[in-house]
């Protein structure tokens, strides 16, 4: 008789277990491009209170005033966007801003929802991503010089995925670290643990046009 009551608690158990397991997925969105297999990862991340960050909060106070002096509006006349360009290239902390990998604490090993663009690193027998960068902006990497590394976060995957779309920005659900990164493509001064991929939709932020 105790054999049987103490095989019923550890099925009930194993049930429950599988509830909150379900409960954990149930959170993300059926349109979810990736979502981890981790399960402690992502019952920590529901259990989390999450900030949704724009690139800016990755970037120094001094360095975020900088890139924004400079960042060209394509609604002026060209003779002052010229002008601007021209400003930059002999402004010395400005192109010290433009390879730097200082870093801000302030949402580092928080659970932060983050928005950007996809540039595969590595890819799987199946041609899944397995590991990306994710940058602020189309391009970036590819088609333009990659951004500050401090602009620029690592992520690896579980198991890869091949359903996204190059020129479609996506948000990144997951905790932030710190970790230098370099590779060909660029180097990155952030981290991530991925716990999931959804596409994006919304405002560009405040720093760069998605």
């Amino acid at each position: 008789m105790k054999n049987t009551s103490l095989y019923l608690l550890v099925i009930i158990i194993a049930l429950l277990l599988g509830a909150a397991s379900v409960a954990v997925y149930k959170e993300f969105a059926s349109s979810s491009v990736y979502q981890t297999q981790n399960l402690s990862l992502a019952s920590e991340y529901n259990s989390s209170s999450v900030t949704t960050i724009a690139w800016s909060a990755l970037l120094p106070v001094s360095e975020r005033d900088l890139l924004r002096k400079y960042q060209i509006d394509q609604m002026l006349p060209l003779n002052e966007q010229i002008l601007t360009s021209l400003q930059a290239a002999n402004d010395t902390d400005y192109k010290a801003a433009l390879t730097s990998n200082q870093t801000v604490s302030t949402f580092v090993d928080k659970a932060v929802r983050i928005s950007g663009f996809i540039v595969p690193i590595d890819v799987n027998q199946q041609q899944g991503v397995t590991r990306f960068f994710l940058v602020p902006y189309y391009g970036a990497c590819l088609h333009y010089p990659p951004p500050p590394p401090n602009q620029v976060i690592h992520v690896t995957t579980d198991t890869g995925f091949a359903e996204f779309d190059l020129n479609q920005a996506y948000t990144l659900s997951g905790f932030l670290r710190l970790g230098l990164f370099e590779d060909p493509l660029g180097t990155a001064a952030y981290a991530f643990d991925l716990v999931q991929i959804t596409p994006y939709s919304g405002e560009p932020d405040d720093v760069r046009q998605h």
